[in-house]
């Protein structure tokens, strides 16, 4: 005996057997549906292969149960004319053979199926006139539609999705669908800081998600931005006093692919003050104002002045 082919809409496989006893013999055909490296009770279809018989025969496979597409299954035919044998064991006469078997795919749906948030996410099962679709998936999804969809995808319904396709012949077999949902771009509201010029600022650091990347502008000088791990930061030590409103903008990820924010940074001056000024004046005499021009600073403190003189 040999497989042939197998024909899965029919659910049969065609095998060569020879049976020139006098007597019927029987053939066995076992999938390993479950890959779980056992020739399952339920995994076993058989064939009276009547006497006579030297060529092709077509066997149903419709009483193997949780047949799933995919390639490489291990597969053992048994011929013998006794009849009920189990995959391994002893037998007085005919022939084991061993051999891989592929299911075709239910679904013409690539996997994973990725889209964006937001998004209309379509699967697609084949089509077999009298067949019967259901599909499941997360969240108690169900349909019984040959190519059902979800509008408006969110997070919430990425995962496996099973269309689960019972032939017009008998045989079912499923097929899974992984469905990525990626997060549309956002990011965190901008942070204001004041800090000092000549002096590391404070990094700033903003979520994102969705994004692959951030562009940034608006940034005063020594100071530059970046992203990494769903993170923009803007760090640096700032050369140039004065107030810049920056803005960063996320990009790649899913279309437009772009979430702004801004903010402002203030770089204040170093402390200076002019130098100082002497004055003589006579007691009970007016004194001529001194004022000394300084940057930075937002108050002064004073001392050692005369008594009757202040200073602001």
């Amino acid at each position: 005996d040999a497989i042939v082919g197998f024909s899965w809409p029919l659910c049969q496989a065609t095998v060569r057997a020879k049976n020139l006893t006098g007597s019927p013999a029987y053939l066995s055909l076992w999938i390993d549906a479950n890959n779980n490296g056992v020739f399952d009770t339920n995994e076993k279809a058989t064939y009276t292969v009547p006497t006579g018989t030297n060529g092709n025969i077509v066997m149903s496979l419709a009483a193997i149960a949780g047949l799933k597409s995919g390639n490489n299954y291990y597969t053992r035919i048994r011929l013998s004319s006794a009849n009920n044998l189990s995959p391994t064991g002893f037998a007085f006469d005919g022939e084991v053979e061993d051999h891989w078997v592929n299911i075709n795919s239910v679904v013409t749906t690539p996997t994973p199926l990725t889209v964006c948030q937001g998004q209309t996410a379509s699967f697609v099962g084949v089509t077999d006139v009298g067949a019967t679709h259901s599909w499941t998936g997360p969240n108690g999804f169900t349909s019984t539609l040959q190519s059902p969809s979800i509008s408006n995808a969110q997070p919430i319904n990425a995962g496996v999705y099973t269309l689960t396709l019972t032939y017009t012949s008998g045989c079912i077999i499923s097929t899974d669908v992984t469905l990525i949902v990626n997060s549309t771009n956002t990011i965190a509201a901008g942070v204001d800081r004041i800090t000092c010029i000549s002096s590391p600022m404070t990094n700033i650091t903003l979520a994102t998600t969705g994004a692959t990347g951030a562009s940034f502008s608006g940034l005063p000088a020594g100071l530059t931005g970046s992203w990494a791990g769903n993170v923009a930061t803007i760090s640096g030590t700032p050369t140039t006093a004065g107030t810049s409103t920056y803005t960063i903008t996320t990009t790649g990820g899913c279309s437009p692919g772009t979430a702004t924010t801004t903010g402002t940074i203030t770089v204040n001056s170093l402390n200076t003050i002019a130098a100082g000024v002497n004055r003589t004046v006579c007691i009970s005499s007016a004194i001529p104002s001194i004022a000394l021009a300084t940057t930075g600073a937002t108050g002064a403190t004073f001392s050692g002045l005369p008594t009757g003189v202040t200073g602001t």
